[in-house]
C-alpha cells in the first residue's frame, strides 16, 4: 500500500472496477480491521490475479511502479487524477493557480498542445495548487480545458520542487521527468513542442 491508496483505487488498478474492492478486503481480513483503515506499508493479498493481470500496464506486465513523480489528487469534476492511470503514456503537466497571470498566459498554448498531440498518445494534466475545487473549475472553464484538472496540489508541487507557478513538466512514458519549464513565455513553445515529439515516439 502506498500513500493515497484506497481499496477502491487498488480495485480499479487490478480489476478495472473500483466496485470490486470487497474481493481485496475479504482476502485481507486478518490484516485490515475495516475497509477504510489501510495504511502505507500494509502488504495486501490481491486475489484472482489471473483476472487482475488483464488490467496491469501492458508495457511491463507488472503493477505500476510509483516513482518520485507519482501523485493521486482529486479531480474538480469528481473522482481522482491518478498518475498510475496513465501508465505507459507520456504526460504533460502544468502546475497553476487560478489568478496567476503567467498561468493564464500559458493555458491556451497547453490546450493547443493537448489538442494536437492527444491522438498521438500524449496525456495532459493540470494541477491547481489551491484547495478549492471551484478555483480549478474556474481556470478550466476560462480556457475551455477538457483535459483532467486536479486541485489540492500544494504538496505535489513541493514534491516536484517547484518554486512558484506556472511550472510545466514533461514526463516520459515511464513517468520520468524529461524536461521542465519554470514560468511561461512564448519563447518556450518550440522547446516544449520538441520535447513532446521526443517523448511520444
Amino acid at each position: 500500500v502506498r500513500v493515497g491508496d484506497t481499496l477502491m483505487s487498488l480495485s480499479r488498478k487490478y480489476y478495472g472496477d473500483p466496485l470490486k474492492w470487497k474481493r481485496i478486503y475479504n482476502a485481507n481480513t486478518g490484516t485490515l480491521k475495516a475497509p477504510n483503515l489501510i495504511h502505507p506499508g500494509d502488504e495486501l493479498i490481491i486475489p484472482d490475479l489471473t483476472e487482475a493481470k488483464k488490467y496491469l500496464p501492458k508495457e511491463t506486465g507488472k503493477a505500476y511502479l510509483k516513482k518520485e513523480s507519482y501523485f493521486n489528487l482529486p479531480n474538480y469534476r469528481g473522482g481522482e487524477v491518478d498518475l498510475a492511470a496513465y501508465a505507459g503514456k507520456p504526460v504533460l503537466l502544468i502546475f497553476f493557480t487560478e489568478t496567476c497571470p503567467y498561468c493564464r498566459k500559458a493555458a491556451p498554448f497547453i490546450k493547443k498542445i493537448s489538442d494536437r498531440y492527444a491522438a498521438k498518445g500524449l496525456s495532459t494534466i493540470g494541477i491547481g495548487l489551491e484547495d478549492d475545487a471551484a478555483r480549478a473549475a474556474g481556470f478550466a472553464k476560462s480556457f475551455d480545458l477538457t483535459f483532467p484538472i486536479a486541485y489540492k496540489g500544494g504538496a505535489v508541487s513541493r514534491q516536484y520542487k517547484t518554486q512558484g507557478v506556472p511550472y510545466i513538466f514533461l514526463l516520459t512514458k515511464k513517468h520520468i521527468v524529461h524536461n521542465v519549464w519554470a514560468g511561461y513565455d512564448e519563447s518556450f513553445d518550440k522547446d516544449i513542442i520538441k520535447g513532446v515529439e521526443e517523448v511520444i515516439k
